[in-house]
């Protein structure tokens, strides 16, 4: 039985809040839509949300670029290429990512320390949506090594699985485009003081929950481009994001709470009806968090802290429909 999460006000007011929670939903929902099944009163479905949401590649255009020698087989010309243009005139690429990269206790080890990622170059889709990788053909063990990000794409190597720790992927990755990784890199005068660790040693350090630092041929010293990851393996980028918007909802929770006299006399100045019970929900449109009282249907902006009050008719009623249909992204 869900519990509902409510403080009275000194005067007359029941007031009902839980904003964590409805977040927690919003993102169940959301991972939904991936077929990704995560339970809205699991404790970690921000993180897991934040997880999968880092892995998936957004769908849009990019600039292409490849590495000097990039290379690979004529027989696998056609869907290099083909694969390629899809990156370039940003098409859906999720076929091509891992399967795993829905799975909500998956951790991309490669992705999280040298922000690498990996696509399959199948060309026939089978039933669950992802390119057919049956390595029983030869061609499926090809895998496209790239570095994403919001606008260009770093075709690094087209090489093979169990890559996963080759160093010369980051090594690439630094020698053609090093300008682009240049926040990550440690300042000049500055060396290690022991050997890295070889393939081996980085696979079982990376299945320890352990991430290294990355030096290239040239002396050049690197914290993880990916972000690194936590002792639980799971992505610091991921943790970040996620204690950032756990933090502020509680933030703002708190706020309400002790400013809870003041929203209502805020209130009332518009004529709104204010009765003896107030039901707040969080509601979010287009990326930004609003405070929905269900009572009187008023939409507060909590960035702005502007107040819309909007007819009943113009959203949906219940709270699973709004989640239903809103997307964070």
């Amino acid at each position: 039985m869900k519990m509902n999460i409510y403080f009275k006000h000194p005067l007359k007011y029941r007031v009902h809040i839980n904003l964590v929670r409805d977040f927690g939903y919003f993102l169940s929902q959301q991972l939904q839509h991936l077929d990704v099944k995560v339970a809205p009163e699991d404790p970690n479905v921000h993180l897991k949300f934040f997880e999968i949401n880092r892995r998936i590649i957004e769908k849009r255009p990019r600039m292409v670029f490849s590495a000097k020698g990039f290379s690979y087989p004529s027989e696998i010309s056609s869907r290099v290429e083909l694969l390629i243009k899809k990156i370039h005139d940003g098409d859906s690429i999720l076929p091509h990512l891992s399967r795993s990269y829905l799975k909500p206790n998956y951790h991309d080890a490669l992705l999280n320390e040298w922000g690498i990622h990996h696509l399959h170059l199948g060309t026939e889709v089978d039933s669950d949506g992802f390119v057919n990788r049956d390595r029983s053909n030869p061609l499926n063990d090809y895998l496209l090594f790239l570095r994403i990000t919001t606008s260009d794409a770093y075709l690094i190597k087209i090489g093979r699985h169990n890559e996963w720790t080759n160093k010369e992927l980051f090594e690439v990755l630094h020698e053609n485009w090093n300008d682009t990784i240049s926040q990550y890199q440690i300042e000049s005068g500055l060396t290690l003081t022991e050997n890295e660790p070889n393939e081996v040693e980085r696979y079982k350090l990376r299945k320890s929950g352990i991430f290294t630092l990355t030096s290239a041929k040239d002396g050049s010293i690197y914290f993880p481009i990916g972000g690194g990851y936590a002792s639980s393996k799971n992505s610091l980028k991921a943790v970040r994001e996620s204690q950032y918007y756990l933090n502020y909802l509680t933030h703002i929770e708190l706020s309400i709470k002790n400013n809870i006299t003041q929203l209502i006399r805020s209130m009332k100045s518009i004529n709104i009806n204010i009765e003896n019970e107030l039901i707040f929900h969080l509601f979010i449109f287009n990326s930004k968090f609003y405070l929905w009282d269900t009572k009187s249907n008023l939409f507060i902006c909590l960035s702005t802290s502007r107040a819309y009050h909007v007819p009943l008719t113009t959203y949906p009623k219940s709270m699973l429909e709004l989640l239903l249909i809103q997307n964070l992204n």
